[in-house]
């Protein structure tokens, strides 16, 4: 559907406004200087509306534009999930990186990334607040990448792990920052693994999911 730009009402208003001056009011003028008079108190009210109007545009143009510049400028982080890992020979550790993609630096970044859940495909990840995350604040620059692993799970209750269909693991979180606007957005995220696809790394090395079998899952992952 077609929709008038704000741009386009101004425009209009100054050839409204350059109409009256420039050719009724010359016209008029030829017919006599009564029809003058008042078509020049016309003009004025006219006039004085359209600068008020053209006022009001301008100004919300320049809101606009300063929302505009937030939202290409701003610092934006994506969550990128590397794997799953039997850590130490004990322990399965979820991976994970923060990557700034925006144009700013992240500052002022925390993040949480959650001990691994077992559960099945249709699992509702749960809700994690700003009290889930940690006190310590940190700096994501332009481009730059910050790895992090969850809490440890071990093997035996992975393996152990009762679910009514295909069995995953979730590596989950939450993260927040300052996007160089004074504002703090949030982003959670989860990454479902298919728990047949474990394979065993070199001899005695213990297991791992490769990052290639992670999935974003249906819950769990948003951002503002």
């Amino acid at each position: 559907m077609f929709k008038i730009t704000e741009g386009q009402y101004a425009l209009g208003g100054l050839t409204v406004l350059a109409v009256w001056l420039f050719v009724i009011l010359p016209l008029l003028h030829y017919f006599g200087d009564g029809w003058v008079a008042i078509t020049s108190t016309i003009v004025t009210a006219t006039a004085g509306a359209v600068v008020a109007a053209l006022t009001i545009v301008l100004a919300n143009v320049g809101k606009q534009q300063v929302a505009d510049t937030r939202i290409l400028q701003r610092a934006y982080l994506s969550v990128e999930p590397q794997g799953i890992e039997l850590s130490g020979g004990q322990v399965f550790v979820g991976q994970v990186i923060f990557k700034n993609v925006g144009k700013l630096p992240a500052t002022e970044f925390v993040s949480v990334v959650k001990k691994i859940e077992v559960h099945d495909a249709d699992w509702a990840t749960p809700v994690l607040t700003d009290r889930d995350l940690p006190i310590p604040a940190g700096v994501i620059p332009i481009g730059a990448e910050v790895p992090q692993g969850s809490r440890g799970i071990a093997h035996a209750e992975v393996a152990q792990a009762n679910v009514s269909g295909d069995k995953y693991l979730f590596v989950y979180g939450r993260a927040k920052f300052k996007d160089g606007f004074g504002i703090a957005p949030h982003v959670t995220f989860c990454h479902r693994y298919p728990w047949a696809q474990v394979q065993p790394l070199t001899p005695s090395a213990g297991y791992r999911i490769s990052k290639s079998f992670a999935r974003y899952h249906q819950h769990g992952n948003n951002s503002d």
